[in-house]
């Protein structure tokens, strides 16, 4: 399958962006847990970092569970469909989320059980969203691209959620009481898109109209303008993003006019970072307006590879007799 054919199948697939946000919300939980669930231990119970260790290590023992016994049960209680599960232990994890901030102070034991429980949740989701289910929903020949975009949003939200959990941990931004909340929003969303999935199956692919990254494109550059404007960055970065909001509005009009606004947010991405480079902490607008110029990189690449829309088979299922 050529190269722009295999992006247009994956990129025009809203499963696997719902898949894909579902995962970013899932890592943004997950390692705000895993990276910074010691330190919220030796905060909140006054214990050095190697009780706390001993106390965190468990929840390798809910992960392993929940990497096997999630799949199991796709398999045998839902008909092989990974979003009811996926959703199921969002919301679960999005519950326990608040209970673990009570118990934390409370008791080591219940600590531990709960951390137990938060890593089934955590992981059983996790290793049906990186490969499974991208799978499962990606048109036939397209399974690792599919696998790999969602992974790609995956990790820009991974990316995101340490960055807010850091900013928010801080006494003076709330504390890791605020954290806690967070991270159970961020679970109940990420389930609330996973169930719009809930009945999906591979039977058949559909694909978003051709306005739909145009207009995303537009959102998520003009999201990095009011992003770089409160970080302040270079008046020449901002100028240049509102010439190329208006060379993706001009796409509308005729597609190619997307690539002055891939390039500008391209040129965003690197001017970002390497301001970043130069200082002592990311703040979150640092973060949005890279995440932001990411996506629209992708819009804009949606944009040009746009092709006629037809119906699709996906990677699993044979084709009907009446497509035959």
């Amino acid at each position: 399958m050529p190269l722009t054919e295999s992006l247009y199948w994956t990129l025009y697939n809203p499963a696997l962006w719902m898949l894909g946000l579902s995962l970013g919300l899932l890592n943004a939980c997950r390692y705000g847990f895993t990276d910074w669930g010691v330190k919220h231990l030796v905060d909140t119970q006054k214990i050095g970092v190697g009780k706390a260790t001993l106390q965190f290590f468990v929840i390798a023992i809910g992960a392993t569970a929940g990497s096997y016994l999630a799949g199991w049960a796709t398999d045998r209680f839902f008909g092989s469909r990974r979003a009811p599960v996926v959703c199921l232990l969002m919301v679960l994890l999005g519950v326990l989320s608040p209970v673990y901030g009570m118990v934390v102070g409370q008791s080591v034991v219940g600590t531990m059980l709960m951390l137990v429980v938060i890593g089934f949740c955590i992981f059983g989701p996790q290793v049906l969203l990186v490969g499974t289910a991208p799978s499962d929903l990606a048109h036939r020949g397209t399974s690792a691209a599919a696998a790999g975009f969602v992974n790609f949003l995956g990790y820009m939200g991974a990316a995101t959620g340490d960055v807010v959990t850091g900013h928010y941990s801080s006494a003076s931004q709330g504390g890791w009481r605020i954290v806690i909340f967070i991270w159970a929003g961020w679970a109940f969303l990420g389930a609330a898109i996973t169930g719009l999935l809930w009945n999906t199956t591979s039977r058949r692919v559909v694909v978003m109209p051709g306005i739909a990254p145009k207009l995303a494109a537009l959102a998520t550059l003009a999201f990095a303008c009011f992003a770089i404007h409160q970080g302040q960055q270079p008046t020449e970065l901002q100028w240049a993003t509102y010439l190329g909001l208006a060379a993706i509005a001009a796409a509308f009009v005729n597609r190619w006019f997307a690539v002055p606004g891939m390039i500008v947010s391209a040129a965003g991405v690197l001017t970002v970072f390497v301001g970043y480079l130069g200082k002592s902490k990311i703040t979150w607008d640092q973060t949005a307006a890279m995440v932001a110029f990411g996506l629209t990189i992708v819009a804009a690449l949606m944009v040009l590879i746009e092709q006629k829309e037809k119906p699709c088979e996906s990677l699993s299922s044979p084709p009907d007799a009446a497509d035959a």
